[in-house]
């Protein structure tokens, strides 16, 4: 497995942990149906685990991963202690449902776990924040990474309501994708003024990227799982193509990412 492809899965895994750690601690406030708060929370442990195992493969030799933890400054440490602390948290999430904790306990678990699952979340795409390259020299690459997380919970949330006979509200809907557009056009924007210097926006929008970007990280991204909660908010098919369809999204970005890190050429540029 390519160091490319365990950081797509990285994301995608960094995404899901996220979305469903957050849509967990949604429910459990709306008091939604144990069994469902317990396979949503479950999922995200597994996610969790499934990063951890693609993240190690990114660093690959042992001394480089002995190495990144032993610095408490690194992307990497900060991202396995939030990992630590969002599996652990998740986990006892997990052990107080099971043993019908108090109602406040499970809400301050869950909470906790989001939290953690974010800041995991935000320890990956911050990795992608580097000056030396203009693609990359921007905090705005962090939020997509976050839209396509809102979604997933979105759709997450909508899944546990059509399995449970309720709708999901299109109020949620309509900001989870807004969210996501924001990210997207935001960073576009902000990498716009450089494309003088080193094509980005260009490269997204019409270039070499464009496929990536429209059809993968918007199409099936964004529009797809956006329309499906919005327009199917009780067929647990659509509200699960609309998941899995996020997950696509988060992956394409991450792509996208990835090849906007490594120089276009322009032979002919004068």
């Amino acid at each position: 497995m390519g160091v490319g492809f365990a950081a797509v899965l990285a994301a995608v895994f960094a995404a899901a942990a996220t979305g469903l750690s957050g849509a967990v601690a949604v429910l459990e406030r709306r008091s939604a149906p144990v069994p469902s708060l317990t396979l949503a929370s479950a999922l995200a442990c597994i996610a969790l685990l499934a990063l951890a195992g693609t993240s190690l493969m990114q660093l690959g030799r042992p001394q480089l991963i002995f190495a990144a933890f032993s610095n408490p400054a690194s992307s990497i440490f900060k991202l396995g202690v939030a990992w630590i602390v969002a599996l652990a948290a998740c986990a006892a999430y997990l052990a107080a449902i099971h043993r019908a904790a108090y109602e406040s306990t499970c809400r301050k678990l869950a909470l906790i776990a989001s939290v953690a699952a974010a800041l995991v979340l935000m320890a990956h795409a911050s990795n992608y924040v580097m000056p030396w390259r203009a693609a990359w020299n921007t905090w705005s690459i962090v939020l997509p990474f976050f839209g396509y997380a809102a979604l997933i919970g979105v759709a997450t949330m909508g899944l546990v309501g059509a399995v449970h006979g309720y709708a999901l509200d299109r109020r949620v809907s309509l900001a989870a994708g807004g969210f996501a557009v924001f990210g997207l056009a935001l960073y576009l924007v902000i990498v716009g003024g450089t494309d003088s210097v080193e094509p980005t926006a260009s490269r997204v929008l019409t270039g070499d990227l464009a496929t990536w970007f429209w059809g993968m990280t918007v199409g099936a991204g964004v529009v797809l799982p956006w329309g499906l909660t919005l327009l199917a908010r009780q067929s647990r098919v659509a509200l699960t193509a609309a998941l899995f369809a996020a997950l696509v999204g988060c992956a394409g970005w991450q792509i996208v990412v990835l090849r906007l890190g490594s120089a276009a050429w322009s032979f002919f540029a004068r």
